[in-house]
This record gives structure tokens, C-alpha cells and sequence, in this order.
């Protein structure tokens, strides 16, 4: 008989090892202390936000729950963002994984997380009321258009360090000085931004900080990029280039990075908008006025009311007003009424394409709502 628990500190030396077993036979060699050490790796240790499977004393199956909280224009959400979902082949088709994410999405529930977040293929999790949702533009910069689009760019002088602790403080007031923030802490940054092999860089000028850069493993893509000035964005990349002598780049940025998108859309060889993650709203109270906040901060909102019938959940009023933006929970006659997966389709999906019918009465510019979580806050 299948028991599940929650893990405790002794089960942790196990709980890597299955975890590196399972993954390393599904796909390339594995080591999770070291590809998420905010995780797995001393003194960061969290053996409380998994939930293993046990059969007569052996560990057949764990997923783990990430929290942490997220600003969002003003608005602190309490994230859930499940990872390491293992299951050992000898259990598979027993339903292990769907209990374990079952009780994981539960302990969201008690736990009163507002939304729950996760990677992975889409009809796996769609039975579990997830949806792919959010965008990531990715910019692909030639070194063509550094030749060109940035020729009056100086930036020969742009130093890059790989960051250490002391870099911390500073890299740590950028990022919390972003729209969206709050998941790090002075005492994680590093290991953060070191999520999945990444690679984390100070930008400097003569001495002066000016920012950093998370890079991908090869270098040849920046999942983030923070200067202290939108004008130092342009010669960051182009230094990097230079520095690194590539002939080609990939930028990220979030739909709500209006500084960055600005800049790279018009000089950029091409540009992919791709999902960002599958999303599981448990609050919609706080999410979507959270949501409609940050997307009023780029792109202003018409006024107006509606109200939205979220089976499950029930029937929340949306407004926006001169006095800002809300969302209660009422008893009115729905303007709109969808599945949960519908209701994250029309709420958060960029491909309109895909989106329900009576979206169609939603006031004009509202959605979608641009979700997006930074790449070294995933799990």
C-alpha cells in the first residue's frame, strides 16, 4: 500500500538521490544540488515543501512546493510553484503522481497561497486545473544589428564579472526595485540566479555598478538582465557580445519590461512570444487585481465593470475606475461564465486564438493579463 508524507530532514539525502535517478534515466544526467542549489544544496535545505510516496519502506515518488511571496505592482501574492516531480517506472500508471500533486495542490489551499505554478507538458496537468499561460518575448540579436542598429552605442568599456556575495546588496536593490520582485533575499540572490546552471555577471563601468546579467549555461542567451538606467541597457548587450565575441544572443523579457522591449523589438533580427509557465489560480481576489494592476502601469486600462463566473470559485466583479483597479466576490448575474481551464485561457493565454468566445464581451484591452514569473524564481 502506497503511503504519502510530508519529507522530513532524514529523508533529504534520499529524496536528492531519487530525484537525480528518476530525472538522469528520463533525460541527461542529473545533479540537483547543484542545478538548484536555492533548493538542494547546504544550508538552503527545504524538506518540508516535499511529499514523497512510500511502498513498504521504499520511496517510489516526491514533488516539491516552492513558496515564496511575489510583489506585483503593489501587490504581494504567496506563489506555489511545484518541481522535482518524480515517480520511480515500477509505480507508473498507479496514479502516484496525480496523489501527489493532488496533495500538494491542497496544502496550496491550506496554506492560502493565491496561485499555484508549475512547468511541464500541458494535458499532464490541465486534469489538475492547470493552463499554459503568461509570455516571454525572446529577441535574437545578430552581429549584424550590433553593427549596425548599435553603432553609436559606446560600450567597449563595459566590464564583466562573474557575481559573488559581496556583488549581492546591489544586484539584490535592482531587482527589488523592479514592478515585479520580492521571491529573493540577500541571503539566496546568488544561489537564485545560479538556478539551472545559469551564470550571473556584474556589469561595471570603471569601477561603477551599474547592473548584471543572468545568462544561460552555453552564454549564448540573458534570462535577465537589470541596469540601474534603461540607457545602459543597449550597451550591455552589445558589451556582452563584444566581451564574449558572440555572433548571435537571445534576450528575454518579460511583456511588462516596456524599457526592454522598446529597445530590442525595433533592432532585433527577429523575436519569438512564447508561454511562460502553466498557472493554477486558487485566489482570484488577489490575483487578478495584482495582474490588472501591473498591466495599468504600460498600458492604461478603460474603465468598466464585469463580472466573471469561475467554476469553482464562484462569481468575482472586476472594476477599474478613476480610483484604480478591484476585484470582490459577488452574487450579480455573470457576464461571463467559464470552466477553470477557460477562465486562465481568456484571463492570462497571449494567443488569442485559443481563447473561449465570450471573451469577446470582456471590456477591449483588459486581457490577457501579462503573467510572467522570472526565470531564476521557477522551480
Amino acid at each position: 500500500m502506497m503511503n504519502y508524507r510530508i519529507a522530513r530532514p532524514e529523508d533529504m539525502d534520499g529524496v536528492i538521490d531519487f530525484a537525480n535517478m528518476v530525472f538522469s534515466m528520463l533525460r541527461v544526467p542529473h545533479n540537483f544540488e547543484e542545478m538548484l542549489p536555492k533548493v538542494y544544496a547546504a544550508p538552503n535545505l527545504q524538506p518540508e515543501i516535499h511529499v514523497i510516496a512510500e511502498e513498504d519502506g521504499r520511496l517510489c515518488g516526491c514533488l516539491g512546493m516552492l513558496v515564496y511571496p511575489l510583489r506585483v505592482a503593489g501587490e504581494t501574492l504567496r506563489i506555489g510553484y511545484m518541481g522535482t516531480m518524480a515517480v520511480h517506472p515500477r509505480v507508473r500508471g498507479r496514479g502516484t503522481m496525480g496523489t501527489l500533486m493532488e496533495k500538494q495542490i491542497e496544502r496550496g489551499k491550506e496554506m492560502g497561497l493565491d496561485m499555484l505554478v508549475l512547468g511541464g507538458q500541458r494535458q499532464r496537468y490541465a486534469r489538475h486545473g492547470y493552463e499554459t499561460c503568461g509570455a516571454t518575448y525572446s529577441y535574437s540579436i545578430s552581429a549584424a544589428n550590433v553593427r549596425h542598429a548599435m553603432a553609436e552605442v559606446e560600450a567597449d568599456d563595459m566590464v564583466f564579472s562573474p557575481m559573488t556575495q559581496a556583488d549581492v546588496p546591489f544586484a539584490l536593490s535592482l531587482y527589488d526595485a523592479g514592478i515585479v520582485a520580492g521571491a529573493r533575499t540577500e541571503g539566496n540572490f546568488l544561489d537564485a540566479v545560479r538556478s539551472y546552471r545559469e551564470k550571473p555577471y556584474c556589469v561595471k563601468r570603471n569601477e561603477e555598478e551599474l547592473g548584471y546579467l543572468v545568462v544561460s549555461q552555453d552564454g549564448g542567451r540573458i534570462t535577465e538582465i537589470v541596469m540601474k538606467d534603461s540607457g545602459l541597457i543597449l550597451p550591455a548587450i552589445k558589451g556582452y557580445m563584444l566581451a564574449f565575441n558572440l555572433r548571435s544572443l537571445r534576450v528575454d523579457a518579460a511583456p511588462y519590461d516596456t524599457a526592454l522591449n522598446s529597445l530590442l523589438a525595433p533592432l532585433c533580427e527577429g523575436y519569438a512570444l512564447t508561454p511562460n509557465c502553466m498557472v493554477r489560480v486558487l485566489k482570484p481576489e488577489t490575483v487578478l487585481p495584482a495582474y490588472m494592476k501591473l498591466k495599468c502601469s504600460y498600458d492604461p486600462l478603460q474603465k468598466g465593470e464585469l463580472v466573471l463566473d469561475w467554476e469553482g470559485l464562484g462569481a468575482y466583479r472586476l472594476c477599474v475606475t478613476d480610483e484604480g483597479v478591484s476585484a470582490e466576490k459577488t452574487d450579480g448575474e455573470p457576464d461571463i461564465r467559464l470552466s477553470g481551464i477557460e477562465m486562465h485561457q481568456m484571463l492570462f493565454c497571449h494567443n488569442r486564438f485559443g481563447v473561449p468566445q465570450a471573451a469577446r464581451s470582456a471590456p477591449r484591452g483588459w486581457f490577457p493579463l501579462p503573467l510572467h514569473i522570472p526565470e531564476p524564481d521557477s522551480f
